[in-house]
């Protein structure tokens, strides 16, 4: 729950990227900050770098670099429903949260069975949302508090504040001079001064002047045991606290059973404890959020991507797996093979008009070629999932055996890596042994005579495969490829085309009609006429051949659609809406910088995020008009 302040909130600089191609999901541009955003204009689960977030009950918000905020997790009193606007701060309580706007009023949302969402027309300068009761500092520094007030947690003391932390049943304010004051169930407070404080759920944490962390309170699991060290930040959840280190890196303390106090790796800049997970965001502005997920609070909508894969056959698509497991899809989706279910996945694999995923519980799920695959069955759980053309092979987790599905029955045995190609027609399938040495099984000829030798992995296309050997070479055989010289660390092969990447993040390919994009990335992944990569920060860059409806929306231009491929036009149309409405449903994208928007063409403007307005007017009977400044 966001139970911390006594800092203001910060401000979000601008840059502007140069843009290359075309991407999908989060754009960077040097520096912390960026105020050109790259979002899915039409796909469930948009992403914007964020400035701030918060992690409440079951559920969690952030305020996206724009001042709009974004909610998911669970909705039973609709406190994922975000209101529209432009706001500084954003508080989220058991089941319902609060946004302090640009203006300085306060609008919440969500549970109110104790008025904890009635906010007072006050101007504010800072809030804060416990279990089932509000708070906050006017702009004179005096408290207000609404909502609960069984244990007493809503009687301010008087005085003037800096910062304010409501939690569970009781609650603690900063002074002007430094020192805390408690109120409610724990009323206990310690001596000294505090730069910042933060309440949970009956403990709460606080940074001294000399940047050392303190807690008090419930200790049961070690909630309230702070470790030596400076800390910037410090926020106290449910049963668990975290803090930001001075070096930036996150530590958390207290119960783990969800993994709530495993934080990732990074420089973060921003942080909450909820009940059961725990939420962060770095200094590049993306939202990084660990723990239990059983309502979605820790899948952050359109969070990075960690893996993709493209398929097709000359009608390309491709599909990618965000942090927390959530999938989308883009490109064409004329049988249903990019329109993944709302299930959480580990890996991927994209066949011509399917594609098929390992759930993070190690079931396979595969979706497309009209419904044929969304019905089948695979029993047991799978480590690898591999797909050709038409077919699809796994590896089975328990026995590391193969089996397929519209391909030839593979061999017995046990198998570390997986391959599956083909035309349709003729398909065939590969795996390497566990002591490196490939066998293939299907259709006899093209790819599927291997060579002598060891491979830590293995792709195939059409008629031909390929390996990488435990030294990053490259041997291919079947059907005439050129070949790939130097060394590499993955491989992808689909058509007749292999690309590789290199140790310094470069892509090379060979038999491609389409040049891939200058590195470095992590990851690359080709099908159809399609090629993406992942670069470092998380974003999939694509090239090849998508369908034309991709709007982009420009640093002083209105929004256009490309004419095909890659290289937008001129911008030509000046009614967005109309082409956002064409394309809903397809793998939309819009580059949005604030703009200036006239509904209906009535002289009447607002400046914000173009592309949320967009969204919510997609239904509406309006032109909408947008320059972008």
């Amino acid at each position: 729950m966001n139970r911390r302040l006594g800092n203001e909130p910060r401000a979000a600089g601008s840059c502007h990227p140069q843009k290359s191609s075309w991407s999908v999901g989060t754009r960077f541009c040097p520096g912390i900050f960026a105020t050109i955003l790259t979002c899915h204009a039409a796909v469930a689960g948009a992403y914007c770098l964020a400035s701030q977030v918060s992690a409440g009950g079951l559920f969690a918000c952030k305020i996206e670099l724009g001042g709009t905020i974004q909610c998911w997790g669970r909705n039973e009193a609709g406190q994922t429903l975000a209101p529209p606007g432009v706001f500084k701060q954003i508080a989220t309580g058991g089941n319902h949260a609060c946004g302090l706007a640009d203006d300085g009023r306060v609008r919440c949302w969500g549970n109110n069975s104790a008025k904890q969402s009635d906010a007072p027309g006050t101007k504010f300068v800072a809030i804060s949302a416990g279990e089932r009761h509000t708070c906050g500092i006017d702009v004179s520094g005096g408290l207000h508090c609404w909502g609960d007030n069984s244990k007493g947690e809503s009687v301010t003391p008087p005085g003037t504040f800096s910062g304010i932390a409501a939690g569970g049943d009781f609650t603690c304010g900063l002074r002007s001079n430094g020192n805390i004051s408690c109120w409610g169930a724990i009323a206990a407070a310690p001596s000294g001064q505090f730069t910042t404080v933060s309440v949970g759920h009956a403990h709460a944490c606080a940074i001294r002047t000399d940047s050392t962390a303190l807690c008090w309170g419930s200790n049961d699991e070690g909630q309230a045991t702070a470790p030596i060290g400076a800390f910037l930040r410090v926020s106290a959840g449910g049963f668990h606290s975290c803090g930001i280190r001075d070096t930036g890196n996150l530590e958390c303390w207290g119960r783990n059973i969800e993994g709530q106090s495993v934080p990732p790796l990074g420089v973060f800049q921003d942080l909450s404890a909820g009940a059961y997970n725990t939420c962060a965001v770095t200094v590049a502005g993306i939202v990084k959020c660990w723990g239990n997920s059983h309502w979605g609070q820790s899948s952050v909508p359109g969070a990075p991507f960690v893996s993709i894969a493209a398929g097709g056959n000359f009608l390309s698509h491709a599909c990618g797996i965000h942090e927390g497991g959530k999938v989308d899809c883009w490109g064409y989706n004329i049988e249903g093979e990019g329109s993944p279910p709302d299930e959480r996945f580990k890996s991927l694999a994209a066949g011509a008009f399917h594609t098929c995923g390992i759930r993070e519980d190690g079931g396979l799920r595969c979706w497309g070629q009209y419904g044929a695959w969304n019905a089948r069955e695979f029993l047991g759980s799978f480590s690898a999932v591999a797909g050709s053309g038409y077919g699809t092979c796994a590896i089975k987790a328990d026995s590391h055996e193969a089996a397929c599905w519209d391909l030839a029955d593979p061999p017995p045995g046990p198998f570390q890596a997986i391959s599956a190609g083909g035309d349709g027609i003729t398909s065939f399938g590969c795996g390497i042994r566990n002591d490196g040495k490939v066998e293939c099984w299907g259709r006899t000829g093209g790819g599927t005579s291997p060579p002598d030798g060891t491979f830590t992995s293995i792709v195939s296309g059409v008629s031909h495969s390929c390996g990488l050997r435990t030294d990053g070479t490259i041997y291919c055989w079947g059907s005439a490829v050129p070949p790939l010289g130097g060394t590499f660390t993955q491989l992808s092969a689909a058509g007749f085309r292999t690309c590789g990447l290199r140790p310094d993040g470069e892509i090379l390919c060979s038999g491609s009609a389409y040049s891939p994009l200058s590195g470095p990335f992590t990851s690359v992944s080709i099908g159809g006429d399609l090629g993406c990569g992942i670069r470092a920060e998380g974003t999939v860059e694509c090239w090849g051949v998508l369908p034309s409806v991709l709007p982009i929306c420009t640093s002083n231009a209105v929004c256009g659609a490309p004419v095909s491929g890659p290289t937008a036009t001129a911008p030509a149309a000046s009614d967005a809406l109309a082409i956002l409405r064409a394309s809903v449903g397809q793998p939309t994208f819009c580059e949005v910088a604030p703009c200036i928007c006239d509904v209906d063409g009535n002289g009447v403007v607002a400046t914000g995020d173009a592309l949320k307005t967009l969204r919510a007017a997609v239904n509406a009977s309006v032109e909408l008009h947008c320059s972008c400044v």
